[in-house]
């Protein structure tokens, strides 16, 4: 008699399902060997941890979904291994695991798994999610989605800087974006076609391994009928139209706070890339024009989070890397709106206090040069930017061109005059005219109370800039009054500062006031004469 005539329609590819008389074996006796599968599974021997890994694969498969009982306790073992140091137990309980999402429902699973992570989150943990999210059905994942996505999106979820937790991590976003219902609904009838022609995919075992994985890999007999194909993939479409508009917001919103914090965590070239494509892949799931509309519509409730906590930030703060994957991301011109400026320019402002760490304050006034000197980037292409300008000087910068005691107070003047002249520029054409300019840019490393750099212009050449100063016809462009009041005296004394680069920047910084800003009519001949001899003293 003949008892392997039902197959199942979603089974792991490429594995042969086992007969049904070791099914039935193994579903027995499963209660009696699993207390000692336990114990060896962390034996001090590496052998037998890798041969109890391997049993624990192929018992996974055997069981197929009577393990439902016995899931509780073979998590626990998979949480503990899933941290062992040799990579074949590793592998062996990664596959283990992701059996088990092949006849485990996510609604089974989910709440046992996310309370653990809830209580203590390892690489092991995460590890065993993202495996068995991998082998789960795309329907049945995309039911859980919200509640998994709003999960990691927690900060001690996913405020973690280890990379490979990083990238296990990543590894779940990009299941779940395999499940997302846009994308579904939009790839059902092209994979409905391409999905019968498909090759199965093989598993491969490394060849240094000890010993090979009891779960052989070889090619399927049978393959699933194309109307068995046609019948899944109606079903998935049919389960993720049912779910609101709001709850894939609500997916939306927290991957790319996931994916956000990942890249301004990571450390790793590998990290950076994959997150950056992942956000890429979930902009136009979410139906997106482009990554500029994405970051437009959610950092909202990123740069909200990132205030509550501004005052007790450090160089290594979490949300700090965070604000700076944001305003450093690239190529999202328009990415943020003068609503998102409010929230951005009050974080500057309560760090940027001079009883905060001077590290953290010069992290945040480069940050501001790198993204006031790049056209493309979220901060500089805010539209209407002069009034977001004129409260970066009031607010932020004109905080620490105060002259103060001490050689971290004058790398933090250095870096507020580089800023000054990255607003000054920004604020007309976007970037500075390389004929103007006596620097070639906002470059604050090394020493600044250097002398005199050999590759600074020679006094002939600042004069003669200067003297240009009044044939120089620029268009006029709006700046307060309360500003320029509040920006000249500090400037005219960073002008006497003892710093070469401070003193560079602040001619940079006139120069661009008198030319672009038409303030020699503003000035008596007294101030030319002083700045004319300051200039030439300066080289």
């Amino acid at each position: 008699m003949e008892f392997l005539s039902q197959e199942l329609t979603h089974y792991p590819a490429g594995v042969p399902r086992p007969n049904l008389g070791c099914r039935v074996l193994v579903q027995r006796e499963m209660s009696k060997f699993l207390p000692a599968l336990q114990t060896e599974l962390f034996h001090w021997l590496p052998q037998v941890r890798i041969k109890s890994a391997q049993l624990l694969c192929s018992l996974s498969q055997h069981e197929e979904h009577n393990i439902v009982q016995h899931i509780p306790s073979v998590l626990t073992m998979m949480y503990r291994a899933c941290n062992d140091e040799e990579s074949a137990v590793r592998d062996n309980v990664e596959r283990a695991a992701e059996m088990i999402g092949y006849f485990v429902p996510p609604s089974v699973y989910c709440p046992l798994i996310l309370p653990t992570l809830d209580e203590a989150c390892t690489q092991g943990h995460i590890t065993v999610l993202a495996a068995i999210l991998k082998g789960g059905r795309v329907d049945e994942v995309a039911v859980e989605m919200d509640k998994i996505a709003r999960f990691l999106s927690q900060p001690h979820i996913c405020q973690n800087r280890e990379a490979e937790y990083q990238s296990r991590l990543l590894s779940i976003v990009s299941t779940l974006l395999k499940s997302y219902p846009s994308l579904l609904n939009q790839q059902s009838s092209s994979t409905q076609q391409t999905n019968c022609t498909q090759q199965p995919s093989t598993t491969q075992q490394s060849s240094d391994t000890p010993a090979q994985s009891v779960v052989t890999q070889e090619p399927l007999d049978t393959q699933p009928s194309n109307q068995s194909d046609s019948q899944a993939l109606n079903q998935e479409a049919s389960v993720t139209q049912q779910l609101p508009v709001s709850q894939q917001s609500s997916i939306t919103q927290s991957l790319f706070t996931l994916l956000i914090t990942i890249r301004g965590l990571s450390s790793r070239p590998s990290e950076l890339d994959s997150s950056h494509q992942l956000l890429g892949l979930l902009s136009q799931s979410a139906g997106f024009d482009s990554q500029a509309d994405m970051f437009r519509e959610l950092s909202a409730s990123v740069l909200n989070a990132c205030v509550t906590d501004v005052k007790d930030w450090c160089v290594s703060s979490p949300w700090r890397c965070v604000l700076d994957a944001i305003l450093s991301y690239p190529n999202i011109r328009g990415g943020l709106s003068p609503s998102h400026m409010d929230t951005v320019v009050a974080i500057f402002t309560q760090v940027v206090q001079p009883d905060n760490d001077a590290n953290l304050i010069l992290k945040m006034l480069l940050l501001l040069c790198q993204c006031l000197d790049n056209p493309n980037s979220a901060l500089a292409s805010v539209l209407n930017l002069a009034p977001v300008i004129n409260r970066i000087i009031q607010d932020i910068l004109s905080v620490h061109l105060v002259w103060r005691a001490g050689r971290s107070q004058e790398a933090l003047r250095t870096a507020a005059v580089a800023a000054l002249r990255s607003c000054l520029c920004s604020m007309t054409s976007g970037t500075c005219y390389g004929s103007d300019s006596m620097s070639s840019g906002p470059n604050i490393s090394g020493d600044s109370t250097t002398s005199q750099n050999p590759e600074c212009p020679s006094s002939e050449g600042h004069i003669d800039s200067v003297a240009l100063v009044s044939m120089t016809s620029e268009q006029s462009v709006s700046m307060s009054p309360g500003t320029l009041d509040t920006i000249l005296p500090l400037l005219m004394a960073c002008l006497e500062d003892g710093a070469v680069k401070t003193r560079m920047y602040s001619v940079d910084c006139v120069l661009l006031l008198v030319t672009r800003y038409r303030l020699k009519s503003n000035w008596s001949g007294d101030v030319f004469d002083k700045l004319y001899h300051i200039v030439k003293n300066c080289c």
